[in-house]
């Protein structure tokens, strides 16, 4: 367990990664035996990537859940360039090959409305997670990957909890998002309780750094 008066690590190094301009480059990479190519972790390039995000989030699988219809490439960019500004949340790009898979945010626990709802501390992060589109995934992709949707969560997750200034993750998917609720059951995460978030009434689950690497190792 960290010490909990430590300066989380995390900000500071995406925020020195920012400064670099290199946001191409990979921050992370995993390889599993089975596949051809690498699943991988790059910031969001706020120029070329709204351009790709918009399209998935006026595609009806996420309207429901993600709350972004109607956005624009614009709307999209000036979003995540005001989050990153006051360090609430940072966008992330899960690329399996140079293929974009998902969209991964990850927010501040003390920053967010969800501390509300729990005890939380500087080593606390969120995160949400967008998969591309259905039909995109199954026929663009150069091999066919089984759970391809756990497979980018725990990759993303992996790159998070590499870093030494994060003790716990939390999500909180609505609660009538049969998928994303499963989903956290199948991969371990610890129901906590229902929360009423301003947007939606929620499921909170959390993973702690030391049980969710004795089932994912880096």
């Amino acid at each position: 367990m960290e010490n909990p008066t430590r300066k989380p690590q995390f900000n500071g190094a995406i925020n020195r990664f920012l400064k670099k301009k290199q946001i191409k480059l990979p921050l992370f990479t995993r390889k599993l035996v089975e596949l051809k190519d690498v699943f991988s972790v790059r910031l969001m390039d706020l120029y070329t990537d709204p351009l790709t995000i918009h399209y998935w989030v006026n595609m009806p699988y996420s309207y429901n859940f993600w709350g972004m219809k109607g956005a624009t490439a614009k709307d999209i960019r000036d979003y995540y360039d005001e989050k990153m500004a006051h360090a609430l949340l940072y966008p992330f790009i899960i690329s399996y090959g140079k293929h974009p898979i998902a969209l991964i945010e990850i927010y501040n626990v003390e920053k967010d409305e969800l501390s509300r709802h729990i005890k939380s501390t500087q080593l606390d992060k969120g995160i949400h997670t967008l998969m591309a589109p259905p039909r995109y995934l199954l026929t663009k992709l150069p091999e066919k990957i089984r759970n391809i949707s756990k497979e980018a969560l725990v990759t993303a997750l992996q790159f998070a909890f590499s870093f030494s200034g994060i003790d716990r993750i939390y999500t909180e998917p609505h609660a009538d998002n049969f998928h994303a609720n499963e989903l956290a059951r199948q991969m371990g995460w610890e129901f906590i309780k229902e929360i009423d978030m301003v947007s939606k009434k929620a499921n909170l689950f959390c993973f702690e750094k030391q049980q969710f690497l004795e089932q994912y190792p880096l």
